[in-house]
């Protein structure tokens, strides 16, 4: 699989180099930067 990013303003990272085995359950926790005043919902 290959793709394509971009800069994001939450500073969200790619997940890349995880090898996994067929069937397995991936749950990685996502961290963001909230650029605007206002809370996130």
């Amino acid at each position: 699989v290959k793709g394509l990013s971009i800069g994001s303003p939450y500073r969200l990272r790619p997940v890349v180099g995880v090898k996994l085995p067929i069937n397995a359950s991936f749950t990685p926790l996502i961290y963001m930067h909230n650029p605007h005043p206002e809370p996130m919902q």
